[in-house]
């Protein structure tokens, strides 16, 4: 079974997963988090604050990247060579050029830089979502020859890429699977508890891995940062705040039993702000009564003095408020009006 945290709000997730944390060290568990690379070091230092431990050795933060690289040092290579970004550019620049002959719309495009670093992307990304030759032949019942061809061309460059690293080479992608595999026979890991933390969405490669988790018998959380009116109603079906997290909640419905754990939003400061949260994006908004007290409108003439405005009120914010940068988010409606 899989617990999920649910709330519209990913920091009263993380706090729920980090006190999770703090009761297996209490009970001498082990435990792994993992969240997206960008987010290690601050979820490691979130996670310390956050618990009555000033130091701990049975939790370990990770990446699905440095995830690989714990496993790997303690289970061994495997008898491939792991293939760096770089060696996986030249690889398909060569593979450009020998079959250039074969190609029309890819044609001549082995110079480009853009281009192989946007094939190496697709096929991460092939790799990663398990698209089969099932997946190729309905596009090749598309109607469109555009799409036909492009298709076809990508699928050449595919299989000449997997001939050249099938038997020598694992790149990131056939590392997971690598993983996956090793974690499916062995007991490596098995006393470990997981928690998968600030996803709003996942592979299906790295689903697996999770699979592969749940049938060993490790207890597997993951934090969702999902509001439960979009979950099990329609009434919000044409707004897309959250679609890509539900997205992720039906595959995990896919996988094994869902556990629901939605927390509540007692914390938020500000009735006013609550009922903004509530009310922003409905068709017929509710009106707020009482007095506002932590929303304000600033008016300006202009794109330049409302950015002079801002600048002015942040400088105030940090200087006579103490409030820290980190903890200040600016949000605009288009970026290009504020280019110059």
């Amino acid at each position: 079974m899989i617990k999920t945290i649910i709330s519209r709000y990913p920091k009263e997730n993380s706090k729920y997963i980090y006190n999770l944390i703090e009761e297996d060290i209490k009970k001498h568990k082990k435990s792994i988090l993992i969240v997206p690379e960008q987010y290690t070091l601050q979820s490691d230092i979130d996670l310390i604050d956050s618990i009555s431990f000033n130091t701990v050795m049975d939790v370990k933060v990770l990446s699905f990247s440095s995830f690989k690289s714990f496993v790997i040092d303690r289970v061994g290579n495997p008898n491939r060579n792991f293939l760096s970004k770089n060696a996986k550019i030249i690889i398909i620049t060569n593979i450009l050029q020998e079959i250039n002959d074969k190609l029309t719309i890819f044609s001549n495009k082995s110079g480009n830089i853009d281009f192989v670093n946007s094939i190496a992307s697709l096929i991460s990304s092939i790799k990663d979502n398990n698209f089969d030759d099932e997946f190729f032949k309905k596009i090749e019942e598309s109607d469109d020859v555009i799409t036909k061809l492009k298709f076809k061309e990508i699928k050449l460059i595919y299989d000449e890429y997997q001939k050249e690293v099938s038997e020598t080479y694992l790149d990131n992608e056939d590392s997971l699977s690598y993983i996956i595999d090793v974690l499916e026979s062995s007991d490596f890991l098995k006393d470990y508890n997981f928690y998968f933390d600030k996803f709003d969405l996942l592979s299906d490669l790295k689903l697996s891995l999770v699979n592969v988790l749940l049938k060993r018998g490790n207890l597997v959380t993951f934090s969702i940062n999902l509001d439960k009116d979009y979950l099990y109603t329609n009434k919000y079906s044409d707004l897309e705040f959250f679609d890509s997290s539900i997205y992720l909640f039906n595959k995990l419905k896919k996988i094994d039993k869902v556990k629901e754990v939605f927390l509540d939003e007692e914390n938020i400061q500000g009735d006013d702000i609550k009922h903004l949260i509530k009310n922003f994006e409905k068709f017929n908004p509710k009106k707020y009564l009482n007095k506002i007290k932590n929303i304000h409108f600033l008016e300006s003439s202009s794109t330049k003095s409302e950015v002079e405005n801002v600048a002015i009120l942040i400088n105030k914010l940090v200087k006579k408020d103490k409030i820290r940068y980190k903890d200040i988010g600016i949000y605009i409606t288009d970026e290009k009006e504020y280019l110059n």
